[in-house]
């Protein structure tokens, strides 16, 4: 692959990602720091439980250590 269209590629998923409505963008602009670090937390949170339900799905067989591990490694190395 050229990486003018591997590039092309990453621009359109950023700009997929971090789209966000106006209406969306006005609501975090108004917000307190320590709302936002509130929601950030939040999504934080979730995106931890969401690959811990993962992992275990994954592997059944697997320890609650084991699980633990690898989300923690995961999480460190910001992998899926």
């Amino acid at each position: 692959m050229k990486s003018g269209l591997a590039s092309s590629q990453l621009t359109k998923f950023y700009n997929f990602i971090f789209a966000m409505h106006p209406l969306q963008r006005e609501i975090y602009r108004k917000m307190m720091p320590e709302q936002k670090l509130r929601v950030s937390l939040s999504l934080y949170h979730t995106a931890w439980a969401l690959k811990m339900a993962a992992i275990k799905k994954q592997h059944p067989d697997w320890d609650e250590k084991q699980i633990l591990q690898a989300v923690k490694k995961a999480f460190l190395h910001a992998v899926t």
